[in-house]
């Protein structure tokens, strides 16, 4: 077996760099690896970093950790904080430490109901990386993918749009990759499909990693159809977030170490050489908790699922909390939050979560996530639940 042929001992991406760190592009093309590693590093807040264009990864790593407000220790409650290892050993490896990092755009916005970032890669003169970020810490950024129930499309997809447009004028002599994780891959596809055809020829492909679909009314399009040939879609295989909604595109389903909704974890995702280990299909879990989601939101009028979203953020913004590690800590405050809606508003939020946790397999989902949750973070707790309850 050659270096080439390596098989990895734990399968992830930071394995990945450990091993191809020192092939640099020319000698070992662009992959979906590659690409599922630069839409982890849209995750990282570089607003005090890439002031100016074209920083270096080498050097963008060094400002980063010099930095007194960048989040260098905890990145949130759910993202992984592999990724801040990942973006240190990128940093040394001759594969990636002098990719250039430009075009960093955050918003974070209550008042635009948005939460949005994305950043360019530079691999060549003539072949640029479009990264869009998947849903950080904060409140609003998880208001508005529940936003995607009642609205198309949501301010972060518009704005997406708007970037990735001007980015292709800016750079008008490169060909561009386009990607991102969860909500990330959904711009990736919204953005691109939106482009005129002169631009959507520029793209080399479009990779969406885990993220959740669209409307039937906007898949069924006939101009979107006949661009779905660059895009495809890789979910794990019991994806949950990345089954929502609907698909029209390729999809591919990978192989994950872990259990529950922690497959979204896109560093549990197993990798073979220069490429993902593949399983045949979703699982039966997978599938028929997709349509038990399905079926809940088509029983909900739009009116209803608004008013589920606008009554479930008004219950966490009486906690004051703008993002989920805070919320965490905030608990009672939320029940406090829940009985100070009115009838109506009680309603809106507990009959689909009833009709939804009625299901003995979403259920099973849930616990299955709780217990990664505690294996992840090393906590022991009698879990001694009969299947039967279940």
């Amino acid at each position: 077996m050659g270096k080439n042929d390596k098989v990895y001992d734990n399968n992830n991406l930071i394995d990945y760099v450990n091993w191809r760190g020192d092939l640099s592009f020319e000698e070992s093309p662009i992959n979906k690896i590659d690409l599922a590693i630069f839409s982890e590093l849209a995750m990282l807040d570089f607003n005090e970093i890439l002031v100016n264009d074209d920083i270096s990864i080498k050097e963008a790593r060094k400002l980063y950790f010099d930095c007194e407000s960048c989040k260098k220790d905890k990145l949130g409650l759910i993202l992984p904080d592999s990724i801040l290892l990942l973006f240190k050993k990128m940093a040394l490896s001759r594969r990636y430490q002098n990719l250039l990092l430009s075009d960093y755009l955050e918003i974070v916005s209550e008042e635009e109901e948005t939460q949005v970032s994305s950043l360019v890669i530079k691999i060549s003169d003539v072949m640029r990386v479009v990264s869009f970020s998947g849903t950080d810490d904060s409140i609003i950024g998880w208001k508005e993918d529940f936003m995607m129930l009642y609205r198309s499309p949501i301010p972060s997809q518009e704005k997406s749009f708007n970037y990735l447009n001007k980015i292709m004028d800016k750079y008008s002599d490169s060909k561009f990759y386009v990607c991102g994780h969860s909500k990330g891959g959904n711009m990736a596809i919204y953005s691109a499909l939106n482009l005129d055809d002169l631009k959507y020829k520029k793209i080399i492909h479009i990779y969406n990693f885990d993220g959740p679909g669209f409307p039937k009314d906007f898949i069924n399009d006939e101009k979107y159809i006949s661009k779905l040939f660059k895009v495809s879609t890789i979910l794990p295989q019991s994806s949950t977030i990345g089954k929502l909604f609907e698909h029209r595109e390729t999809i591919e389903i990978v192989k994950s170490s872990k259990k529950g909704l922690y497959q979204h974890d896109i560093f549990s995702w197993e990798l073979s050489r220069t490429d993902f280990v593949y399983e045949k299909a979703l699982t039966d879990v997978s599938i028929k908790v997709d349509c038990k989601i399905k079926e809940v939101m088509d029983m909900l009028s739009i009116e209803e699922k608004e008013m589920f979203v606008e009554s479930s953020y008004k219950v966490l913004s009486f906690t004051k909390a703008k993002d989920l590690r805070t919320l965490s800590e905030r608990k009672r405050k939320i029940i406090e939050g829940f009985f100070k809606l009115n009838k109506i508003e009680k309603k809106a939020v507990f009959k689909p979560l009833k009709s939804l946790f009625s299901d003995k397999l979403v259920r099973k989902v849930f616990l299955d996530s709780f217990k990664e949750f505690l294996k992840i973070n090393k906590i022991k707790v009698d879990l001694d639940i009969d299947e039967e309850i279940l």
